[in-house]
């Protein structure tokens, strides 16, 4: 069930983050323990053939067509692969971080509230 629900990315946060607490962490820890396994190369990253093979060594079958449409849906960073944090829905550590500057909320970093957060950094250097 669970790969089959990442598979097709449908109703994922009423399935991950539904729940008792327990069962939400227990769902997180084998998400987790999908992504070793399928990061052939350790790199931290989920590429659309690595995350492929474990569907299928796991007997969901599945298109690549399907699952190239489950990455463009879940990939925030647009590199064509996918993170741990991409893959559970979270926020990646740019996007936190593009938030903590963004003071007035507005989806836009203006130097000032670039140079609150990048203190030491020259006038120049931003």
């Amino acid at each position: 069930r669970l790969l089959t629900t990442l598979r097709l990315g449908r109703d994922m946060d009423n399935w991950f983050y539904g729940g008792g607490e327990k069962e939400k962490q227990k769902r997180k820890e084998e998400v987790k323990r999908l992504f070793r396994l399928a990061d052939k190369d350790g790199d931290g990253k989920l590429s659309v053939e690595e995350w492929r093979q474990l569907l299928r060594q796991s007997g969901v079958q599945t298109t690549r067509g399907e699952v190239e449409e489950f990455f463009a849906e879940m990939d925030r960073d647009f590199d064509g692969r996918l993170t741990l944090e991409e893959l559970m829905g979270e926020e990646s550590k740019i996007e936190k971080l593009f938030r903590l500057m963004d003071k007035n909320k507005d989806g836009f970093v203006t130097r000032k509230e670039f140079m609150t957060i990048c203190k030491k950094l020259s006038k120049e250097e931003v």
